[in-house]
């Protein structure tokens, strides 16, 4: 589900903190995933993680949330981590904590993979210099980082970089975006206009 501000939450369920969350914002997530799997993943065996999430926590939201346990938590149970969801975010998240040795199981409404997702169809495209907001950078530096660890694993390419054109006019809120998220975290851009009127 999308937030109020459509940023990510990124959190602990208030009240259940064996609970991790995270959404991702339909079709906004699937160049974040292999970051946000890392820390949920994260979240899940430590309760914390490096990755600076602050922009991402719940407190800006309200979550709803049952107050009973639920049921299906018992003595019985044969995985350390259940994920709910195994689209981009969830089948990360999987894979970063079975990569750690932790027993988990992903559930999914629809066979996995699927093409119901946003993570669905032939392309994505991931850019470093994110207008949207400049707290997302170190979370794709992450996802870049870790897509090219997963093409290593699997000897399979899936980042074919090329280049990207944004146009506008220089006050525009995408234009002055990526100068911000470029200038912050000093990200190569070629700017073709001119910064003053």
């Amino acid at each position: 589900f999308p937030s109020h501000d459509n940023h990510f939450i990124i959190d602990r369920l208030p009240g259940h903190q064996h609970v991790v969350v995270a959404t991702g914002c339909s079709g906004h997530a699937f160049k974040f995933s292999s970051a946000i799997g890392s820390i949920m993943a994260d979240l899940s065996m430590y309760g914390n993680t490096a990755m600076p999430i602050g922009i991402f926590h719940q407190d800006r939201c309200v979550l709803c949330h049952h107050s009973e346990k639920s049921s299906c938590m018992n003595s019985n149970n044969q995985f350390d981590v259940i994920v709910l969801g195994v689209g981009s975010l969830g089948s990360a998240a999987c894979y970063q904590l079975a990569r750690r040795g932790i027993r988990v199981l992903g559930v999914d409404q629809f066979d996995v993979p699927h093409e119901n997702g946003s993570h669905g169809g032939q392309s994505r495209i991931i850019r470093k210099a994110y207008f949207e907001h400049p707290d997302y950078v170190p979370l794709l530096q992450k996802s870049y980082e870790l897509w090219h660890e997963l093409e290593a694993e699997t000897g399979e390419q899936v980042y074919f970089p090329t280049g990207l054109l944004y146009m506008g006019q220089p006050d525009d809120a995408l234009i002055s975006g990526v100068r911000k998220s470029s200038d912050l975290y000093q990200i190569s851009v070629n700017d073709r206009g001119n910064r003053h009127h």
